[in-house]
């Protein structure tokens, strides 16, 4: 990402918080094939803002045991609330399913 598209992007954020109708953050990372470390540091960063701002903790949707093992190196599971999801049609977020006790496919 470059440091204009980081300035704009800390802006969105800035305003997404400041908007009366914000609620809450989903990150739907169900067709990632990988993260990296400028993701993973904004996605730090609007999760313990959204915290700090006494919302709740953001969901993270993914359905990749290698992206699920980066997340909890990385301490992901402590700041983020992380589901396993197989996608449904018609691109509607299903009932979340916790996946600290059940395994991720790998796709």
């Amino acid at each position: 990402m470059r440091l204009v598209l980081c300035i704009s992007f800390d802006n969105f954020i800035a305003c997404m918080f400041d908007s009366p109708v914000f609620r809450s953050v989903i990150f739907d990372l169900r067709m990632a094939s990988g993260i990296d470390s400028t993701t993973l540091g904004l996605m730090a960063k609007i999760s313990n803002r959204s915290r700090e701002l006494g919302h709740a903790v953001p969901l993270v949707i993914l359905n990749s045991a290698g992206i699920l093992r980066l997340l909890t190196s990385m301490g992901f599971d402590d700041i983020f609330e992380l589901v396993a999801e197989d996608p449904l049609p018609g691109g509607l977020i299903p009932e979340k399913t916790p996946v600290h006790n059940q395994p991720v496919p790998a796709l």
